[in-house]
């Protein structure tokens, strides 16, 4: 997760810019994850939070406690994203997600009610509307 001042948090793809030059007004603060994640996936974290000269703050409850934190940009494992993006919410940060949304219908709409229950907003990355999707969907449509 990546944190942005606006903060992001947790795993961020090493494919995709960082959120940062997304949006130009934002500071990505730090890497985090939940304290618990196996050892490879703390190493990624530490490499991504090198790669970027940030820190990685290996817990996440810590983590949402930063100054300045405003936004969590998360892509946990999918069987994660649940329960990740409703602590994320219910610390008062804004989501900006990756899809899926979740792993369960459950998990959904926690998330969801989370979202809801503390007025945060959150945003689902998608490249539905760009070239290469309409390309591919045109293509598609003309089998």
């Amino acid at each position: 997760m990546a944190l942005y001042s606006c903060l992001a948090g947790v795993r961020i793809r090493r494919d995709t810019p960082p959120p940062s030059m997304l949006i130009l007004s934002c500071e990505l603060i730090a890497i985090t994850d939940e304290h618990d994640v196996s050892a490879s996936r703390a190493e990624a974290n530490q490499l991504l939070a090198d790669d970027y000269n940030i820190p990685y703050v290996a817990d996440l409850d810590e983590s949402l406690k930063l100054p300045g934190v405003d936004i969590v940009s998360a892509c946990p494992d999918v069987e994660r994203r649940g329960r990740v993006a409703v602590q994320c919410a219910d610390s008062g940060k804004c989501l900006y997600l990756n899809k899926p949304l979740a792993g369960t219908n459950e998990d959904a709409r926690a998330i969801v009610e989370a979202v809801d229950r503390n007025g945060v907003t959150a945003q689902m990355f998608s490249q539905v509307h760009s070239s290469f999707s309409q390309d591919a969907r045109a293509a598609i449509g003309s089998a």
